[in-house]
């Protein structure tokens, strides 16, 4: 169904839809290129929407405006149904916080802290007092955590790897994941819990 918008937009704009998410991207030159050009998108939206009787929420929408001068005070505005689209500097699409730079900070962040609170779960419940050998906590440890750090990483990661202090997060809370797995003095350093 989604195959006619994107027909309709193209030389516009270019699409990617999954499942019921979509996102649009457009560019432009100058402030008002971008403006015209959401307008246009729009247009081809709202048209789309009621010709195949079915409505976007405005207020799950948001216009994510990359590379060049983002003023907080006086966005790219656009309308969809009569209502203004929020300008924001980050967005979650599919699991990946995306902001305004591509820095992926926050993403970075967001991932640490949900593997870390599952992992913590798991090694509370795995204790190794109760016997549970290295290669069952290997298997939870890959299958867990590394999945859930290493999501969409072919997105992130480049990004990730010219910057040392995002770097130093993720290897922190990967020291922290697997000390707590294996046991090992806090004072254990990266290098060493990653043999």
């Amino acid at each position: 169904m989604m195959d006619t918008l994107v027909r309709d937009l193209r030389g516009t704009a270019r699409c990617v839809a999954f499942t019921d998410d979509l996102v649009i991207m457009y560019e432009g030159h100058s402030r008002i290129e971008l403006c015209v050009t959401a307008a246009a998108v729009a247009e081809v939206l709202n048209t789309w929407c009621i010709t195949n009787r079915l409505a976007i929420s405005p207020s799950k929408s948001a216009i994510l405006q990359f590379g060049g001068d983002f003023n907080r005070n006086n966005p790219v505005k656009c309308k969809l149904f009569g209502r203004y689209v929020k300008t924001v500097k980050e967005w979650t699409y599919l699991g990946v916080v995306l902001d305004n730079k591509l820095l992926f900070r926050e993403h970075v962040k967001t991932a640490n802290n949900r593997a870390l609170t599952v992992i913590n779960t798991i090694a509370t419940i795995a204790k190794r007092q109760y016997g549970i050998r290295p290669a069952t906590l290997n298997v939870l440890y890959q299958g867990v955590y590394v999945s859930m750090v290493t999501y969409a990483a072919s997105v992130w990661a480049p990004s990730v790897l010219r910057n040392k202090r995002q770097q130093y997060m993720v290897n922190a809370a990967q020291r922290r994941a697997l000390v707590l797995l294996y046991g090992g003095y806090n004072s254990t350093s990266w290098e060493a819990v990653t043999l």
